[in-house]
């Protein structure tokens, strides 16, 4: 059998040629390719592991042991920790969703709301001594501020976060409450 003989054998072999030449040029083509396509946000951020992940607004982030740290470093942060058997936090998370869709301005500002899952992350939470479910922390520039213990409703949340972006983030009344109720109570003994 001749390839004469075979007009679709030619054709293999026409197009094996033209592989073959293509395959030595591959790795020059890949590499101007390389060169001039832009990395995907994938690739960036596998290049970048110490930046914060996009930052939702209107919805609640969900942090863990791989961008807590990161995610708090900068602005101010209130992070519910939790756990999914927890009924208190179960009550809590409609009203900390609505906080979360209905402060989309404050948030814009700096003012971020994340949830942390304690039985997921129990390092974390055993560092920053969290003893009970749910726990609000306030967090700002990567130090915790103060502990939230006011109501967990949908408008005193609300209310909360305003105060605190009317205040620059300051969070003086809070501290000074904080502070008032850290001091001891009664007479002085002489």
């Amino acid at each position: 059998m001749t390839v004469a003989r075979h007009p679709s054998l030619r054709a293999v072999l026409a197009a094996l040629a033209a592989l073959l030449a293509t395959a030595c040029l591959l790795p020059a083509v890949m590499a101007a390719v390389d060169d001039a396509v832009p990395p995907t946000p994938k690739d960036a951020a596998s290049s970048a592991k110490s930046m914060p992940p996009a930052l939702p607004v209107g919805q609640v982030l969900e942090l863990s042991a791989t961008n807590f740290t990161s995610s708090i470093r900068t602005d101010v942060w209130m992070v519910k920790f939790m756990t999914p058997w927890c009924p208190h936090c179960k009550r809590a998370a409609p009203a900390y969703r609505n906080f979360a869709r209905n402060t989309k301005k404050i948030q814009a500002k700096g003012f971020h709301i994340g949830k942390l899952n304690c039985e997921a992350n129990e390092a974390i939470c055993d560092d920053l001594e969290i003893d009970g479910y749910p726990t609000f922390l306030v967090f700002k520039n990567g130090q915790v501020l103060f502990e939230y213990e006011g109501e967990l409703d949908s408008g005193s949340l609300k209310k909360f976060a305003k105060e605190a972006a009317k205040d620059k983030f300051t969070f003086a009344k809070y501290l000074a409450q904080q502070q008032a109720a850290a001091e001891p109570v009664g007479h002085d003994e002489l």
